[in-house]
């Protein structure tokens, strides 16, 4: 079975619901290694 892709903002209102993150914390967890397997920048 492979992972299944989905927008980072969509990860986090799953994951969080109405109280997830900004996404600018988001992307500085993403950068510090905090969110595991490591997400992967797809597009523009």
């Amino acid at each position: 079975m492979s992972a299944q892709r989905s927008p980072v903002l969509s990860f986090a209102q799953a994951i969080f619901g109405e109280h997830s993150p900004h996404r600018r914390t988001l992307r500085n967890w993403i950068n510090n290694g905090k969110i595991r397997p490591m997400p992967i920048e797809v597009g523009c």
